[in-house]
């Protein structure tokens, strides 16, 4: 069993912050559910990988350009964070083409932080609104673990995902009785966890309406996920 929420393409907001276009954000809709799959008895597969520690970094900018953005598309489609979705010209990619490769900020990473504030979706976009041109912005960025999870069918998944049409995958809302669980349970150094991005089932990567339709059908999930802390 697996339920979906899909935030829909269209009724994006535009973000501002004192002149500088920030990020578009997506709208979160109630949870629907889509599938459930017949009891079984669970199958998942055991043997732990090495530990999953994120990686986190911080970045300042100068924001005293004239017509300066920050370029970021953010996916906030499960309410809580604002993971990076895509990057265009502004700021960020100003900065990733000088900056070591360890503070490149990529696709799938998550803000943490803006200027010391942000401990959810609403504190993060309100702080990225009161900056000011000219003044100083601080962003602390967490990288995720990309991890494999096989699962083994007949029996239920047991997660309720979040998604919209443009999402670079499936989004963990929340997590159940199920195989998923059962993974977890095995792995407890690698724990899967609400928040996290699947990407990419069986080694292939497709958009949401590509990634459900192969969970649905497929009997073995390899399951390629962005694990955040």
């Amino acid at each position: 069993m697996f339920a979906v929420c899909c935030a829909a393409e269209e009724g994006g907001n535009q973000i501002t912050t004192g002149g500088l276009p920030l990020a578009s954000v997506a709208k979160l809709p109630d949870a629907t559910p889509v599938s459930a799959e017949p009891e079984a008895e669970p199958g998942a597969e055991e043997g732990a990988a090495p530990p999953a520690v994120a990686d986190s970094f911080t970045v300042v900018f100068d924001c005293s350009g004239e017509g300066m953005q920050l370029g970021l598309l953010l996916d906030t489609v499960d309410g809580k964070s604002c993971i990076i979705q895509e990057i265009t010209e502004g700021l960020v990619q100003n900065h990733n083409m000088k900056s070591s490769l360890d503070q490149v900020i990529k696709v799938h990473d998550k803000i943490c932080s803006v200027n010391g504030s942000g401990s959810d979706k609403a504190e993060l976009l309100k702080a990225l609104e009161a900056v000011k041109r000219g003044a100083a912005l601080t962003m602390c960025f967490e990288r995720p673990k990309e991890q494999t999870v096989l699962i083994n069918k007949p029996g239920q998944i047991g997660i309720e995902l979040c998604y919209q049409q443009t999402s670079y995958g499936l989004t963990i809302k929340n997590i159940q009785s199920g195989l998923l669980d059962d993974w977890n349970r095995a792995n407890p150094s690698t724990p899967i966890r609400t928040g996290a991005r699947i990407v990419a089932m069986n080694g292939v990567t497709s958009g949401p309406m590509g990634l459900l339709k192969s969970m649905k059908e497929s009997d073995i999930l390899l399951l390629t996920v962005m694990n955040y802390q």
